[in-house]
């Protein structure tokens, strides 16, 4: 039942957590990505841009496999690579919803009722790690992540002492239900993306959607 979460919630180390985040996000600088300007209010009437990818499915989650991560892990770093490009940044954080329905809590996978949260997503890259090693080290932060991925972003934001945004790019990598067979444990799965494009907080909202054929890229912009 839904108590069963509320109860999980509620029965974690608060200073574990708390300890978590502030190691994870430590010595991070913001740099986000959005900016004002007298073209910004034109933007916003602007349809959202969507894309279909030119690879397979099935050649995205070999290339997953191949080094060590579910395809949601693979697009997420994917993701981090060009906002590094575009930021010019090796320090990259954005906001990642998960869905939560992997916590140890009986049936959480059928618990009607939002599970989701967001919280932030860090890559570091350097010029000496090669790609599996950066595919390693945001494997081992899976789980870690799993287990803090109800902490609310403001406490996040006040532990962290980052000062001014975290981020303001989010990411979504939204699992179908037609597509059971592509269902290989990542956390993030089913979940509801508002059709209004601009109803949300970010500058930049990535949704990520598995098809038969590919992967449906959604992206929503909002420079204010």
């Amino acid at each position: 039942s839904f108590r069963g979460v509320v109860d999980y919630v509620e029965a974690q180390d608060k200073k574990e957590t708390e300890e978590f985040w502030r190691s994870y996000l430590s010595g991070y600088v913001s740099h986000p990505i959005g900016s004002g300007g007298s073209d910004a209010d034109e933007l916003l009437h602007y349809d959202p841009l969507v894309l279909e990818t030119q690879v397979s499915l099935v050649q995205i989650k070999a290339a997953a496999q191949h080094v060590g991560v579910t395809p949601a892990e693979f697009s997420k770093v994917a993701w981090a690579v060009t906002l590094q490009k575009y930021t010019r940044q090796n320090d990259v954080v954005f906001g990642q919803v998960m869905a939560n329905r992997d916590i140890p809590v009986k049936d959480a996978d059928s618990i009607l009722g939002p599970l989701i949260n967001t919280v932030p997503f860090r890559v570091t890259f350097d010029e000496t790690m090669s790609v599996h090693s950066i595919f390693h080290a945001v494997e081992a932060n899976r789980g870690a992540i799993l287990a803090h991925s109800f902490t609310g972003l403001v406490d996040i934001k006040r532990w962290s002492g980052v000062e001014g945004e975290l981020f303001d790019t989010l990411f979504v990598y939204q699992q179908t239900p037609d597509l059971p067979s592509i269902d290989d444990g990542n956390d993030l799965r089913v979940i509801a993306v508002d059709e209004s494009p601009y109803s949300h907080e970010y500058s930049l909202e990535l949704i990520l959607v598995p098809t038969e054929v590919g992967v449906r890229a959604q992206a929503l912009f909002n420079p204010n």
